[in-house]
This record gives C-alpha cells, structure tokens and sequence, in this order.
C-alpha cells in the first residue's frame, strides 16, 4: 500500500476477540414449604446464590470469583451470601473490562404464628369440658400437641377433683 508520494505503508492483521456481556443469574435462591424464602417469622436463615456468566469469566484464565461483588444491604462482597432475614437485596456484579450487571432480590417470611383457646364446651360440676385451639400466620398443615393429649385442634378433657 503506498500514498500519493509513493510512501509504503506497512500493515498487519490482528484478532479481536469481544467478551460476551456480563449477566447475573441466580444459581438458588432459599424456598422452604408455603413457598416464603425464610421458614419461620423473624428467622436469618435465607440464601441467595449468584451463577454469573460471561464478561471477563468467559476467558479461560478466570472465574466467577474474579469478578467484584457488592452486595447491599448486607455489605458484602462475596458470590453467594446467606444468614439473611426477609427484605430486600440489591446486589451489583462487575469486571476488570468493566462490565457491569445487577439484579435485586426480595426474600418474604411467614406472617407469625399466632394461636388462640376457643371453650367450646365450659367445665361442668362433673369436671368435664371441650376447648379448641385456633392457629393464623406460620405456615399452615399446622400440627398440635397437647400435653397429655391427642395431635389434633380439639381437645376433650375431665378434671379431676
């Protein structure tokens, strides 16, 4: 290749390879039965774990642990957090080629568990009696335990003098 002064230019060829974009996926997120992610009221025993992909990850020589994580409120920095109670999550992943994603997670709870005595049937003079017990919030299939008694809501009972 030459100019208009005859001036020889010299070229040469290169490969550019483009990473692919950087995405946050979620690898698992905490589900216990009744479908809430933390299984009781007020516990700290959700999880939330990242499965980036992409970015500088794509390149052989690193991993999903050479990227940065930024975790907020948590304050972590870390791939995968856990102990979490319910609220929300924001988390923003990025890369030494400046690639960026983030995503926000929300983790919900069982309402608390509350229970309440219904007399059905007051004690009479011969010491005999029906009481009933009413449960809201947890997670229902509740299961009751008297003690002494039956596993069920109603229980009969007779007192003795």
């Amino acid at each position: 290749m030459t100019d208009r002064k005859n001036a020889v230019a010299y070229y040469d060829t290169a490969d550019v390879w483009i990473a692919p974009t950087l995405r946050l996926l979620t690898d698992t997120v905490s589900t216990y039965i009744g479908g809430r992610n933390i299984r009781c009221y007020g516990e700290n025993n959700g999880f939330i774990k990242l499965m980036p992909q992409g970015g500088i990850e794509a390149f052989s020589q690193y991993d999903v642990y050479d990227l940065t994580y930024e975790w907020s409120p948590a304050g972590e920095s870390t791939k995968d957090i856990d102990t979490l109670e319910a609220g929300s999550y924001f988390v923003e992943i990025s890369d030494k080629l400046l690639c960026r994603d983030d995503s926000t997670f929300v983790l919900t709870q069982p309402d608390t568990l509350v229970s309440h005595f219904v007399i059905i049937d007051s004690v009479t003079c011969a010491g005999a009696g029906r009481l009933a017990v009413v449960a809201t919030g947890g997670t229902t299939d509740y299961a009751f335990e008297w003690t002494p008694g039956p596993l069920m809501a109603c229980l009969v009972f007779i007192t003795t003098h």
